[in-house]
């Protein structure tokens, strides 16, 4: 997600836990003026498929999302993580 908003295919959560993640605002900020255009389309491809998986049955971040033990951890990322994969779609297209 990190690097999808930076548009940088080697972004951290590490690396800018202190601006994009500081807060809820900042995150929001930063997600509005992400160019889902900035990454190369075999990158995006890439996400897309770690997202839905190769059959369509869900990748790992799917997976992780909807693991009953991280539930708690994910719940609030949920719509955010929808909203990402819509954009790594649009990228691809």
């Amino acid at each position: 997600m990190t690097c999808m908003i930076v548009g940088e295919p080697n972004q951290t959560y590490e690396k800018t836990k202190g601006t994009i993640w500081r807060s809820h605002e900042s995150f929001m900020e930063a997600f509005r003026l992400m160019d889902n255009q900035a990454l190369p389309k075999e990158w995006c491809e890439n996400l897309m498929t770690q997202i839905t998986g190769s059959k369509g049955d869900g990748g790992e971040v799917v997976k992780a999302l909807i693991d009953p033990m991280r539930l708690q951890e994910y719940v609030t990322f949920f719509p955010f993580f929808k909203t990402l994969s819509k954009m790594v779609y649009l990228a691809m297209t």
